[in-house]
């Protein structure tokens, strides 16, 4: 409840905190009456506890899922419709269009039939992965079932949701949260002619900033692998996970503590459910984009939390055009055509009676073009080439493997986050154990040719991308990607940074209980340039002075969770 735990700071207590976090215990509260109670088909059960947060409770694993995709078209049918609809925009890249901007516009796309076979491209991955996908496959179609009964029963005027809406729906979270960052273009002795490019280096994270270009004072430093190790001026925008040891707990048993964030004005697209079937005992976070799977919270024997991460997932390609110079690109020594999608007509919700926006994609083997420059003398295509484009449903594999309770300890937890092709930072904790670790089809942007990228780029392997299980400190923070131990696989936090500090807070506590660390993050969490951030500072007729736009501001919410496996 950040109305309460906000203004606090560093003085949080222990009434405090249980007045500003709900409970995290899996099930119905004892000795609470239901807010609202549900049974929509035989074998479910759905009771809403005072915050409305509904507890599935179903007899088999399929009516569970059946029901978040009920509960979900009760949550948000509305948003999620324009949503589902703008997916498409993030599945096919289109140029300079946000899925997400174009949503809070209130405009919504139709696609074209080209755009709907595109889509099916993913569904086919899953058919590929045997087994694993068909279980997913089977989710996804349960999922839809609950949500269409649900539209079905309240007679809405809504088109019922098919398989595809999921694949765009996973493809508008990949591209809202998990994009990761650009690389300037690849080069070696075996690009053909030495392509020229654009300010080599240069890098673009996943929310459109340039913050480490040619010309930027801000000069990002970053490793191997594209992460960034210091940025002091996004301090404010960070989401943020601390993790402690058993041996630094008073309890005996590890704590986490996580505060995954968006924008004050972002639409509630995720909602809180607490789901108990056979094999699924689950609370935290869903949305449509995860068909019945929660993507932050905890089960029975551990709890996990995520941050967006931009490292290295793609990079910028500067493609000589060739033939008329506008219809053919050079690829190799090869001049081939571009494909031009026509991907369906944008419609605004303010001009209802006008004709829309046509969206078009313009394709190369190397993914689409975003415009066209003159370079020395040459036409070029940009490309922004992202191998993971197109695999958006991929890690629907790994949350269900973990929401069915298919993994046991954070390295077999890694392993099934891992498969996914986008890029986050998990801090995980059980009753023995915490971890942390980076996921993404990182790019390996060194010595790389044209030709490498037109086969889909060169790819790190996950098993080397950092991680860490039990760090020698006990302690493990994150500052958006600056993951940081005081020992092990993480570097210690760069002096003087905002990751040092929000370290050393909670460094400064030996033994810490889930009071100190809710009060460590409020503490660093509610600070920036000009002072700590105060509730009121955001309702001016309330006294506030400096209150930031709303609309446009860097501070952001969504949730916080503390979990103590006591």
């Amino acid at each position: 409840m950040y109305d309460s735990i906000t203004p606090l700071a560093g003085s949080v207590s222990e009434e405090d905190v249980a007045a500003g976090f709900k409970s995290a215990k899996l099930g119905f509260p004892a000795g609470e009456a239901p807010l609202a109670l549900e049974q929509p088909r035989d074998g479910v059960t759905i009771r809403r506890d005072r915050f409305n947060v509904p507890h599935i409770e179903a007899d088999t694993d399929d009516g569970a899922v059946w029901a978040v995709g009920w509960v979900a078209a009760s949550h948000g049918a509305l948003e999620y419709e324009v949503a589902r609809r703008n997916g498409r925009i993030a599945a096919l890249r289109v140029p300079n269009v946000s899925a997400l901007w174009t949503s809070l516009a209130l405009k919504w796309l139709e696609p074209t039939g080209s755009t709907e076979a595109i889509l099916g491209d993913q569904l086919r991955l899953l058919q590929d992965r045997g087994a694993e996908g068909a279980a997913v496959l089977r989710d996804m179609d349960s999922w839809l079932s609950g949500y269409n009964a649900q539209l079905d029963t309240v007679l809405s005027p809504l088109p019922r949701w098919t398989r595809l809406d999921l694949v765009a729906l996973a493809a508008f979270k990949s591209d809202w949260f998990g994009r990761g960052a650009v690389a300037g273009p690849p080069m070696s002795a075996d690009s053909p002619g030495g392509y020229p490019h654009l300010a080599t280096g240069n890098s673009v994270d996943s929310g459109g900033n340039n913050p480490g270009g040619v010309g930027d004072s801000l000069k990002v430093v970053r490793d191997e692998f594209g992460f960034e190790q210091y940025h002091s001026e996004r301090a404010a925008m960070a989401s943020n996970f601390a993790v402690v040891a058993a041996e630094r707990s008073s309890s005996g048993h590890p704590i986490l503590i996580g505060g995954p964030q968006i924008g004050y004005m972002y639409p509630a697209v995720a909602f809180e459910v607490d789901i108990h079937s056979p094999n699924i005992r689950m609370r935290g976070l869903t949305a449509p984009s995860f068909p019945g799977y929660v993507f932050v919270g905890r089960g029975e024997r551990f709890g996990w939390t995520l941050n967006v991460a931009p490292s290295f997932t793609g990079v910028q390609l500067n493609i000589p055009m060739c033939g008329d110079g506008q219809h053919s690109y050079l690829a190799g020594t090869q001049c081939l055509p571009v494909e031009e999608i026509t991907v369906g007509r944008l419609n605004d919700l303010s001009d209802p009676f006008g004709t829309g926006q046509v969206l078009t994609v313009n394709r190369t083997i190397y993914g689409p073009i975003e415009r066209i420059i003159e370079s020395d003398g040459l036409r070029m295509a940009v490309v922004i080439s992202r191998p993971a484009d197109g695999h958006d449903v991929l890690d629907m594999i790994g949350y269900r493997a973990v929401n069915y309770g298919h993994v046991d300890g954070p390295e077999a937890f890694r392993s099934a986050m891992q498969q996914s092709p986008a890029s986050f930072t998990f801090g995980y904790v059980d009753s023995e154990n915490i971890a942390a670790f980076a996921t993404c089809w990182c790019v390996d942007i060194s010595g790389r040719s044209l030709q490498s990228w037109a086969s889909g780029g060169t790819l790190i392997d996950p098993e080397l991308l950092p991680s860490t299980v039990n760090p020698p400190g006990g302690l493990i923070t994150n500052w958006n990607e600056q993951l940081n131990t005081p020992g092990g696989d993480f570097s210690p936090p760069r002096a003087g940074s905002w990751g040092s500090s929000w370290f050393q807070t909670f460094d400064s506590v030996r033994v810490h209980t889930p009071t100190s660390m809710v009060s460590s993050m409020n503490l660093e969490a509610t600070r920036n340039a000009s002072g700590r951030l105060h509730f009121l500072d955001l309702f001016p007729p309330a006294g506030g002075s400096r209150p930031p736009s709303i609309a446009a501001t860097n501070r952001s919410t969504a949730i916080q969770l503390v979990l103590s496996f006591q």
